[in-house]
C-alpha cells in the first residue's frame, strides 16, 4: 500500500473520521483534525475512497487542544477529545446537513444550528466494555517483537473493577446506592399500582362473568369468541 506524504487534513467525516483529499480521491483517517498535516500509510483501498493510519506528524492543527482523559487514543471509547467544543458541534452539524443534502438530495429551508449541552463531560448515563481473557494491548505493543501470554490479564470484578477504570474506590457504592433507592421506590410504586389493577380486573370479571360463585363459561366464550359483544 502507497505513503502518502504531507497530506493536509481539511474535513471531518463519517463516524468522526478525519478526511483528506488526494488525487481526486478522498481519505478516511482517525484521531485527526483539520488542519493536521501528516504522512499516512494506506492501509484499505476502496473503489471511492482510502482508508489510512498516521505515520507521522509534520505540523499539528492550531485547533488541537488537550484532551481531558489519559487514555483518549489508546480506548477508542472518544474522538474527539482533542476538538473544541464548538466545532464539535460545528462538524456534527455540517454531517446532517450534508448528508440531506448530497446524499438524500433533499432541499433544506434554513435550519438552526445545535444547541450545546451545558455539560461537555461526564454527562453520559451508558458505558459499554469488551471483555476479553487477554489484557488491552496498545497499538506499539502489537508492533513490538514482545510476546504477551494469554495469563497476562486482570481479574475484577464489582467494586474493583470501577475503582480500577476510574481510580475512585467510592464510585461502586456512589453508582449502586442511589440505584437500589430508586429502584426499591419504582418498584414499591409497581406493586401498588399492579396490585389496584388487579383487584380491578377482578372485580369487574366477577361482576361480568360469574354466577353463585362460579365462571358463566358460555357467556365467556361467547365474549372471546367475537359472537357478540358483551355489554358492561
Amino acid at each position: 500500500m502507497p505513503l502518502l506524504e504531507r497530506v493536509r487534513i481539511t474535513d471531518i467525516g463519517a463516524e468522526g473520521n478525519a478526511l483528506a483529499r488526494v488525487d481526486n480521491l478522498v481519505v478516511f483517517v482517525p484521531m485527526l483534525i483539520p488542519g493536521d498535516i501528516v504522512d499516512l500509510k494506506i492501509i484499505k483501498k476502496r473503489k471511492k475512497y482510502l482508508e489510512g493510519r498516521v505515520l507521522k506528524f509534520h505540523e499539528y492543527s492550531a485547533d488541537r487542544i488537550p484532551p481531558l482523559c489519559k487514555h483518549f487514543g489508546v480506548c477508542g471509547g472518544c474522538k474527539w477529545q482533542h476538538l473544541p467544543y464548538d466545532l464539535q458541534l460545528k462538524y456534527k452539524e455540517k454531517q446532517v446537513r450534508d448528508n440531506l443534502t448530497r446524499i438524500g438530495k433533499v432541499d433544506l429551508p434554513e435550519i438552526n444550528h445545535i444547541i450545546g449541552s451545558a455539560d461537555e463531560f461526564l454527562y453520559r448515563n451508558k458505558l459499554e466494555y469488551t471483555f476479553s481473557d487477554k489484557r488491552w494491548l496498545t497499538k506499539e505493543e502489537i508492533g513490538s517483537d514482545n510476546k504477551f501470554e494469554k495469563e497476562e490479564y486482570l481479574k475484577l470484578c464489582g467494586q474493583r473493577f470501577w475503582e480500577f477504570i476510574s481510580e475512585n474506590k467510592n464510585l461502586y457504592t456512589d453508582l449502586i446506592e442511589p440505584l437500589g433507592y430508586k429502584a426499591k421506590e419504582k418498584n414499591e410504586k409497581f406493586i401498588e399500582d399492579y396490585s389496584q389493577l388487579i383487584n380491578s380486573f377482578t372485580f369487574e370479571f366477577s361482576k361480568n362473568f360469574c354466577a353463585d360463585g362460579k365462571i358463566d363459561w358460555e357467556k365467556l366464550v361467547r365474549l372471546n369468541s367475537a359472537i357478540e359483544k358483551e355489554k358492561v
